[in-house]
């Protein structure tokens, strides 16, 4: 019994699609399906819980983002543990790093250089609010250099990662264009509902980020890059609208 246990949820330790008999290999989809929509509907629940809370004002957003990130670590660490396939499968690598590095080089510039500039026309327009050396001794500014990164990269583990691959093999008898279209589409929904609580212009927003990302992680497999362009966007984002 412990055996076949085994040679399904830890596969991944020595994983060989090739060398697993069709039953294992079976075996192994169906352990991922089991995991991936009993995630997804703790996902829904535990989100919209947390809305209903939010909106009766029993706690404060920060709540919200705290505990939605407990449970993507929870679900992350379960991945790890019970999934058939390694990490790497689900994003956890380097692949193409050449081509992530330029990519997160010119978006960053591109990025930086545009969240500067608007800032510095506004303090010199007279608006003091915005003043660079004042924020960044904010408790906000102090946030989003030391935990933003692990959000970052939990979101776009559990999103990315997991549910679009998920996705993707959940529409695998599509046409390959809608096929990742529909991935793309599912993950990035699940990834804007997490920002819901922020406003309409933010769930919009990061629903538009999601896809573009979701388009990077297809041609990447990998999570390195995508991490980092979320963090980048949030942090111009959060460094052009908030004032001291």
């Amino acid at each position: 019994m412990f055996e076949k246990m085994s040679s399904v949820f830890f596969t991944w330790r020595n994983f060989d699609k090739n060398s697993l008999k069709d039953e294992d290999f079976h075996a192994n989809r169906i352990v991922k399906s089991r995991f991936y929509v009993v995630g997804l509907v703790l996902f829904l629940v535990v989100n919209n819980f947390l809305m209903y809370f939010y909106s009766k004002g029993a706690f404060p957003v920060d709540y919200i983002f705290f505990y939605l990130h407990v449970f993507f670590a929870l679900h992350i660490i379960c991945a790890v543990l019970f999934l058939p396939y390694p990490p790497n499968v689900y994003g956890f690598n380097f692949n193409k790093p050449k081509r992530s590095f330029r990519m997160i080089f010119f978006v960053g510039i591109i990025l930086v250089t545009t969240a500067i500039s608007v800032r510095v026309y506004l303090i010199y327009k007279g608006h003091d609010q915005f003043k660079i050396h004042q924020f960044l001794l904010t408790r906000d500014a102090y946030k989003y250099v030391t935990y933003y990164p692990l959000s970052a990269l939990l979101q776009e583990a559990v999103t990315k990662g997991f549910f679009q691959s998920f996705f993707f093999s959940l529409f695998s008898d599509s046409q390959p264009r809608f096929k990742r279209v529909l991935a793309i589409g599912c993950s990035s929904l699940l990834f804007a509902q997490c920002h819901l609580a922020l406003g309409l212009v933010v769930y919009l927003a990061s629903l538009v980020l999601s896809i573009i990302l979701g388009y990077v992680y297809e041609d990447s497999r990998s999570l390195f890059a995508v991490t980092v362009l979320h963090y980048l966007t949030g942090v111009t984002l959060f460094f052009l609208t908030n004032t001291v």
